[in-house]
């Protein structure tokens, strides 16, 4: 009994020595930055080595912004119908072919709904230029070229890249939080990671969770209808196809 104690108390300090060794070291851990948090982002979610990505769809909506029938309803919403990006992080390049139409949303409401048919249209940016085509027409569209280069930065490995890239600048702040005002609303209590940084006149915003996933971004952009308008993406669902976290929501 004396040797079998013995063992079990030499075991206990053993352990004792090994916990206090365990709260030294994370105490000499140095505080996360901006560039750290972003490094195991972008290692989590396969960002390091993707250039290229297209992603699609076929369930979906779009709000007709600031047409509401009155100040009590939300924006008139037209089916998705169908819809593919595809987006090169090196060439500063995006495609975006949507088709869109009436669907079972109520025909009320203004920016000309209902629909008549199925509408296609595919957008394009490279670099600086943004131009549409419609059918075997295409159109300039320079006052688009903000906002579609602002959708490279917030797809969810863009905002990696946009983060890491030079003169971005990245701010981290770290806080508790309850939840968004979108779909993530009513969650617990959390601590999350806001990543911060600038893409010519605008400011982006990137929060992660704590499965070290991109869950919301967020800016402010000019609307001719509703003026310094909230610009926001959240993301959930996320799985996995070949090494690449992407959300599936």
């Amino acid at each position: 009994m004396t040797n079998s104690y013995c063992r079990f108390a030499a075991a206990l300090t053993l352990m004792g020595g090994a916990a206090a060794a365990l709260v030294g070291a994370a105490s000499a851990q140095p505080a996360p930055t901006a560039q750290s948090v972003l490094a195991s982002l972008s290692r989590n979610m396969g960002a390091d080595n993707l250039k290229c990505i297209t992603f699609g769809g076929t369930v979906g909506y779009v709000g007709i912004v600031g047409q509401a029938h009155d100040i009590k309803n939300d924006w008139p919403k037209v089916l998705i119908s169908n819809y593919t990006r595809t987006i090169n992080y090196d060439a500063k390049s995006s495609y975006e072919d949507r088709t869109i139409e009436q669907g079972n949303y109520p025909r009320i409401g203004g920016g000309g709904i209902p629909l008549q048919g199925q509408q296609r249209s595919q957008n394009y940016l490279v670099d600086k230029a943004a131009w549409t085509m419609q059918g075997g027409n295409a159109t300039p569209q320079p006052d688009q070229a903000d906002v579609r280069a602002i959708d490279i930065w917030m797809s969810p490995h863009g905002f990696i890249k946009g983060a890491m890239a030079p003169g971005a600048n990245p701010v981290l702040i770290t806080r508790w939080e309850n939840g968004a005002v979108g779909t993530t609303a009513g969650l617990r209590y959390r601590k999350l990671n806001i990543i911060s940084f600038t893409f010519g006149k605008y400011r982006i915003n990137g929060t992660i969770n704590e499965d070290n996933l991109l869950e919301r971004v967020e800016t402010r952009i000019a609307n001719p209808v509703r003026g310094d308008m909230n610009y926001e993406a959240e993301y959930s669902q996320w799985k996995e196809v070949n090494g690449v976290k992407f959300p599936g929501n």
